[in-house]
């Protein structure tokens, strides 16, 4: 069986994954979008089912005071006396609070979220050790850094029932490398006679990398692997295609054979606007300390995941490849409105409780060939006010109704500021039009009765085309550079969405909106 990276693509970074029986379970931070924390399930590492949210209601943190990408950072899952049990932090301004919640079943029903006084920091991870005691670690600025930037890992037992610790403070680790930001997400495990500490190091951009610790004690003294990082992309240079890679979690299938799951982000031209993606990596033992990706040294395109083999026969690319160009056929979908608004992911930050932003509602980009589009008499009767692609409040493109007759507008909205550009008035009845783009480009198109065109958008590699015809990709349209979507200029954690904003009386059967490259 062959498993193609990204694992999850489109916007699903900070994985944690658990085994139970022979269902790998996998969730996902989702920072100001609701429904949060959503959590996949596989028996086979292929095929992956979301079989539900840990976190549907706004109401239970405070959503209300977080900008766009705070809210709800880096989550471990894990099975514990029985049951789930996730761990996460809500991040508002300066203010970090971790909650635990529980559930019978990873599709739910979960807990309210209990918060753990106490637990400064981000990134926390539950460990149950053999004698029982669960150990909660987190990760934390140093209270007395040696350099800029530079974390602390504790580590301390806890009553996860009661959301109380039960003994005294350690701290256990400060990094890898000398010199290195951010040591974070720091996950856990006992194989054998040892505990292993796995932690990200370097920030979650392009010095990202995976470190290792060991230790015979939870609370030290903990020795770094001699090959740290045991794993990166930034050697490889900003050319290979896939970046970004830290912050794993390892995990062992029925079979005996290890694994981890890691973000990664995929470039286009020293960009990327589909967020951090979800990776797969197969993982051997040598010598005490694990290997990811044996014999290949960087994420690989394609995995055997048939059980029984050798991990380092699973990588089916050969180590010179470094990229994963070829995009996956997209699948063409026509969604009912109401469904789709019903199911898609909303936002729930302070920086979207504008009236008509708050009705927002969008699925991720996860293809660099990605498009989304409607009919414009579905358009009216669903009572959409707008369609487009997003990548925070401040940063968006969408196609909107006019005021005069059959007008489209294109806006564009770049670090907060509004642009306006119009795709012709009057499109009833009206013959040819110009094709229009940011330089200057045209091209005719015949245009038809208004009500029998259809408003589109596509993203294309760094492009992005919008219009307005008798059908997808044809029409009077307009062209730019997506490059303000980008992480790189837009900032934050997040990745793009498409979607439609109105719709919040949408009536049943009013029409459907038709979506490619999405997840």
């Amino acid at each position: 069986m062959t498993v193609r990276n990204p694992l999850l693509p489109g916007m699903y970074p900070d994985p944690s994954v658990c085994q139970v029986g022979d269902v790998t379970y996998l969730v996902n931070s989702t920072f100001t979008w609701l429904p949060g924390l959503p959590i996949h399930a596989s028996r086979d590492l292929e095929s992956w089912e979301l079989v539900g949210h840990a976190l549907v209601d706004e109401a239970t943190l405070d959503f209300a005071s977080a900008k766009d990408s705070e809210g709800i950072f880096a989550p471990t899952l894990r099975h514990i006396g029985g049951r789930f049990v996730l761990v996460c932090t809500m991040v508002t301004g300066p203010i970090s609070r971790s909650f635990i919640m529980t559930a019978p079943e990873a599709s739910g029903p979960w807990s309210t979220p209990k918060i753990l006084d106490g637990a400064g920091g981000i990134d926390p991870d539950v460990f149950e050790d053999a004698d029982g005691t669960v150990w909660w670690t987190g990760t934390r600025l140093a209270h007395t850094p040696l350099w800029e930037q530079q974390t602390e890992i504790w580590t301390r037992p806890v009553d996860l029932d009661n959301a109380v610790f039960t003994g005294p403070e350690t701290v256990i680790w400060h990094g890898a490398v000398e010199g290195a930001v951010w040591s974070e997400g720091p996950h856990l495990y006992r194989v054998g006679d040892w505990y292993y500490l796995l932690t990200a190091e370097g920030g979650t951009a392009e010095e990202h990398s995976v470190s290792i610790a060991r230790s015979r004690e939870v609370t030290g003294p903990w020795h770094g692997c001699k090959r740290n990082p045991i794993f990166t992309h930034r050697n490889l240079g900003r050319h290979s295609e896939v970046h970004n890679v830290g912050h794993a979690d390892l995990f062992c299938r029925p079979d005996g054979s290890w694994w981890a799951v890691m973000l990664g982000v995929r470039l286009r031209d020293n960009r990327h606007l589909l967020g951090r993606e979800t990776f797969l990596c197969p993982v051997t033992w040598e010598d005490g300390w694990p290997v990811f990706a044996p014999g290949v040294g960087h994420l690989p395109e394609f995995i055997d995941t048939t059980a029984g083999l050798p991990g380092e026969t699973r990588s089916l690319t050969s180590a010179s490849a470094g990229v994963i160009r070829q995009e996956r056929p997209g699948i063409i979908t026509d969604t009912d409105i109401a469904e789709f608004r019903a199911s898609a992911l909303r936002p729930a930050g302070r920086d979207w409780y504008e009236d008509e932003a708050a009705t927002f509602r969008g699925v991720r980009v996860a293809s660099w060939d990605a498009s989304i589009s409607i009919a414009w008499e579905a358009l009216t009767q669903g009572n959409i006010t707008a369609l487009g692609m997003i990548q925070d409040s401040d940063n968006w493109i969408r196609l909107r109704l006019g005021d005069e007759p059959n007008e489209v507008l294109v806006e564009l909205h770049r670090a907060g500021q509004m642009e306006r550009v119009s795709l012709g008035q009057q499109l009833r009845g009206m013959g040819d039009h110009a094709t229009r783009s940011e330089e200057g480009a045209a091209s005719s198109s015949s245009m038809g009765t208004a009500e029998k065109h259809r408003l589109w958008i596509r993203l294309n590699d760094l492009g992005i085309l919008v219009g307005v015809g008798e059908k997808d990709g044809d029409g009077h349209s307009y062209s730019v550079d997506a490059a303000w979507l980008s992480t790189e200029e837009a900032g934050g954690f997040t990745g793009c969405l498409v979607g439609t904003w109105g719709g919040e009386q949408t009536p049943a059967g009013a029409g459907t909106i038709r979506l490619s490259g999405v997840n």
